[in-house]
């Protein structure tokens, strides 16, 4: 299956069991960060693998699926995206393999170690907007590479 995405899109990854393997809480404040972003940047699309992990996590408790599969559909996706964003909260194997494909595809990237949920709108858009603008061009430069 090919992913396509229409609109720039932001791959944000994030802890989701972590160090403290509380993948209740960290998914929570993960969500809340990416509705927050997505409230300051709808100029692009923001993807949150804490927001569709559910049904993967529920296959994982019950043998279904494994940790390297989840971690391969994960990096399809990422692959398909513009941009890459880690909110580092708490320590991430997952992310640490996102960050490295994300390096791998040459993808704007940016690292927040602050809690979003407590930065100012003004600090926010500050430190982000480089990083969407990039996105966007990246977006827009793949745009014009397939239409050629």
């Amino acid at each position: 299956m090919k992913i396509v995405f229409d609109r720039p899109t932001i791959y944000m990854s994030h802890p989701i069991r972590g160090s403290n393997d509380d993948l209740e809480g960290n998914t929570r404040r993960a969500v809340k960060a990416s509705e927050r972003l997505k409230g300051l940047f709808p100029e692009v699309n923001l993807y949150c693998p804490g927001e569709h992990d559910l049904s993967l996590q529920v296959l994982w408790n019950n043998g279904t699926l494994t940790v390297e599969q989840i971690m391969e559909a994960d990096l399809e996706i990422l692959s398909a995206c513009h941009g890459w964003l880690f909110y580092y909260f708490d320590e991430s194997s997952g992310s640490m393999i996102e960050a490295k494909r994300a390096y791998e595809l040459d993808l704007p990237r940016t690292v927040i170690v602050s809690d979003i949920a407590k930065l100012s709108t003004p600090r926010l858009r500050l430190m982000l907007t480089p990083f969407v603008i990039e996105t966007i061009e990246r977006f827009r430069s793949n745009k014009n590479e397939q239409q050629i």
